[in-house]
C-alpha cells in the first residue's frame, strides 16, 4: 500500500514538472548583426595607379607627296598610369600621367600593300574632374572629364613607293577625354577602380624624308579599358 502510495506521488510530480516546462517560453533569438558595407573618406588627398588597353583608332592619313594612303590602320595599345588628387564629397579631381607603348600604323597606295609604315607612341597629362554617383554596398559609379597635353612621337617612318632611310618625328597636341566607371572600396583608404576612357590625342606627324615626304595620321583617338586602384592619404 506505501510503495503504491509513492509510485503516485512520483507520477504526479513527473506531470506536473513536465507541464511546468512545457509553460516556460524560449530563451529570445539573438539578433542577426549586418556589417555594415565599407566606404571611402569623404574627403582627402589620394594618389591613383591605372593599367589600360587602348583600342586605336585614326582618321584621314595626309601625305606631302605621295598619294594620301588608304586602308589606315593603327595597333591596339597597352598604357600605364599614375596620378594624384583630391575629393571632397561627391566631387573629386586629379592629375593624371599615361604612357602608351609604341604600336605601329600601316597605310596602303596603290600597288603597294602596305606602303607606308611607323611606329607611334604617346604619353598624357591630365586634369580630370569627376562626380560621384552614389555609394551602394560599397560600390561608387562616377563620370568625369578631362583635359591637357599630348606628346606624340612617330618614329622608323619609311615608305615602299618612296625608300629612304627611317626618320622620326614629334610634337605637342590638345588632348581631352571623357570616362565613367565604378570604385569598389575594400577599406576607407583602398578603392579598386575599373572604367572605361574615351581618349582624343590629336595627331601624328611623321619627320621629313630626304625625298621630301612626311605623314600626318590625323584624329588620333582611343577607346580604353582601364583597371587601377587609389589610395586616400
Amino acid at each position: 500500500m506505501r510503495k503504491s502510495r509513492i509510485l503516485a506521488l512520483a507520477i504526479l510530480v513527473a506531470s506536473g514538472g513536465n507541464t511546468f516546462a512545457a509553460d516556460m517560453p524560449l530563451p529570445p533569438i539573438p539578433p542577426v548583426v549586418q556589417r555594415a558595407p565599407i566606404e571611402e573618406s569623404l574627403s582627402g588627398w589620394y594618389l591613383r595607379g591605372d593599367l589600360g588597353y587602348r583600342f586605336m583608332m585614326s582618321g584621314s592619313v595626309s601625305s606631302l607627296i605621295a598619294p594620301n594612303p588608304t586602308n589606315n590602320r593603327i595597333e591596339d595599345a597597352f598604357a600605364v598610369g599614375l596620378g594624384a588628387g583630391y575629393k571632397w564629397s561627391w566631387f573629386r579631381s586629379d592629375i593624371t600621367f599615361d604612357y602608351a607603348l609604341p604600336v605601329t600604323y600601316r597605310g596602303d597606295t596603290p600597288g603597294f600593300s602596305p606602303d607606308f609604315s611607323s611606329k607611334v607612341q604617346s604619353a598624357t597629362a591630365l586634369a580630370n574632374i569627376y562626380f560621384d554617383l552614389g555609394t551602394w554596398y560599397g560600390m561608387t559609379p562616377y563620370v568625369g572629364g578631362g583635359v591637357g597635353g599630348a606628346y606624340v612621337r612617330s618614329t622608323e617612318f619609311v615608305s615602299s613607293s618612296l625608300p629612304t632611310a627611317a626618320v622620326t618625328g614629334e610634337r605637342w597636341n590638345l588632348a581631352w577625354a571623357a570616362m565613367g566607371g565604378f570604385a569598389y572600396c575594400f577599406s576607407p583608404n583602398f578603392l579598386v577602380d575599373i572604367g572605361y576612357r574615351y581618349l582624343d590625342q590629336g595627331q601624328a606627324t611623321t619627320g621629313l624624308t630626304s625625298a621630301g615626304d612626311q605623314l600626318t595620321v590625323k584624329n588620333l583617338t582611343s577607346h580604353e579599358v582601364r583597371a587601377g586602384f587609389r589610395w586616400a592619404m
